[in-house]
């Protein structure tokens, strides 16, 4: 995929003093196959991704962490929940 030079992504803003705290799970293998909605620039240490398999939704992060990637995802939730948490997430009102 190639990009116009100075594309970016969504940035998330900076996180509220007061915000919804994100239950954030290891990864496990549910489906076949994921479709990535939604996700955030790559010019950050942490990504984020909207995701959706069988039905539902949830969020992955991708956190740069002693030089490695961990990933970890939410609950997988029904799409309308799933959407309102990223919309949270993006406003910096969960983290």
């Amino acid at each position: 995929m190639t990009f116009s030079p100075g594309f970016h992504g969504i940035h998330v803003a900076p996180v509220a003093t007061t915000h919804e705290r994100i239950r954030w799970l290891p990864p496990l293998p549910r489906a076949n196959r994921i479709r990535i909605r939604e996700h955030t620039c790559i010019c950050r240490s942490t990504q984020y991704e909207l995701c959706e398999a069988g039905g539902l939704a949830f969020i992955r992060r991708f956190k740069a962490f002693q030089g490695r990637m961990l990933i970890r995802e939410t609950d997988w939730l029904v799409t309308a929940r799933a959407a309102q948490l990223w919309a949270l997430l993006l406003r910096g009102q969960a983290r």
